[in-house]
């Protein structure tokens, strides 16, 4: 929160000190999460039938984007200027920079001109099936426009965090990480080669978390990294993990440091040498983000959204009048005074939209 500090003149003293107010109306007022009153946007790129955000990051309440996917290759990317959503022309086609069909997984940032989105571009294959091929797509923004970053061209990614401006991690299939530290990306690939999708830590403790699929079983897994390597230190075939989860691999957060989370079916705080489950869950959740230890946000499967106060996780209540009960919650941000939450299903016709929720 931040101090305003007034320097006033004597003059200014004396007839302040003439009005009946009390200081304290001076300061802003922060409202609690729990009492948010929650309006509905919806985004839907017209004549698409499917547009689903998959994630969402903020520099401000005037600021804000998502993306996500589209059958049209348009509306993949939306901003909010803190009155109205609109489409980012990414596309050459719209007079963007960016070549040919491209799916967007995940958005990360650091100021209004320093943000990331990874994802892939997607090719017809010659010689299928399968039908389509995805190499490694990384753009970035630097406050005037969105350029592909130059990155060693792999497989798709699906999700970006970062430490710092200069060390940028981005993470896809295979088992796949890149580095960046503002001039090359280095390469490392995870054993066993999964499909990573979450990423997240501070500067002493980094987490990757995926699956695995073969023989058409699915293995969860998690790597940590305290700087000496990555080490795999969960596994857990997802049949067994339906029936009793004790991690999370879909996203990670750290409101301060030392401090971890992690969410998958239920939410988990990292203890020394393990997770512990701290709130459970039947369904999956899908995205934690925060301002701080005791002001932190979950959104997951059917609509579910939970707020943590530093005492007890509550269940938000959520206008159900204007979205679909079984809505896919798949990203929320806040800055500390209000929040954005994102997801996507059907709508009007059966096409599928997204819709973004925004508390104050």
């Amino acid at each position: 929160m931040k101090v305003l500090v007034f320097l006033c003149s004597a003059a200014m003293i004396i007839v302040s000190m003439s009005c009946d107010r009390n200081p304290a109306d001076s300061k802003e007022m922060i409202k609690n999460p729990r009492t948010y009153q929650w309006t509905v946007d919806t985004l839907a790129y017209p004549g698409s039938f499917q547009t689903s955000i998959r994630d969402i990051w903020g520099s401000s309440l005037k600021d804000v984007y998502v993306v996500g996917h589209n059958d049209q290759n348009r509306g993949l990317m939306w901003h909010f200027d803190g009155k109205t959503w609109t489409d980012v022309k990414l596309s050459t086609t719209q007079g963007g920079a960016i070549v040919g069909p491209i799916d967007l997984s995940a958005i990360y940032g650091f100021s209004s001109n320093d943000i990331w989105v990874v994802g892939e571009h997607i090719y017809t294959n010659p010689n299928r099936p399968p039908n389509f091929l995805d190499s490694s797509l990384v753009i970035h923004y630097d406050g005037s426009k969105w350029t592909e970053a130059k990155n060693p061209h792999y497989r798709g990614l699906f999700g970006v965090w970062g430490n710092a401006p200069l060390d940028v991690y981005v993470v896809g299939r295979g088992g796949l990480i890149l580095r960046s530290d503002g001039v090359k990306w280095s390469t490392q690939f995870l054993s066993p080669a999964a499909a990573l999708g979450a990423f997240g830590g501070d500067a002493r403790r980094l987490f990757a978390g995926g699956s695995i699929q073969a023989g058409g079983l699915d293995t969860l897994v998690v790597f940590t990294n305290t700087g000496n390597g990555w080490q795999l230190i969960n596994k857990q075939y997802l049949g067994d993990y339906n029936q009793l989860p004790g991690f999370g691999t879909l996203d990670f957060y750290s409101p301060t440091s030392g401090i971890y989370y992690g969410v998958g079916l239920g939410i988990y705080r990292w203890q020394e040498t393990k997770w512990e489950k701290v709130f459970p869950s039947n369904i999956f959740l899908n995205d934690i983000y925060g301002t701080g230890p005791n002001n932190i946000f979950v959104t997951g499967q059917f609509g579910k959204a939970y707020h943590w106060n530093g005492n007890d996780w509550a269940l938000l209540s959520l206008p159900f009048d204007k979205i679909p009960s079984d809505i896919w919650l798949t990203g929320v941000w806040t800055d500390g005074k209000e929040a954005f939450i994102c997801g996507f299903g059907n709508g009007r016709g059966g096409a599928q939209v997204s819709f973004i929720l925004h508390g104050n």
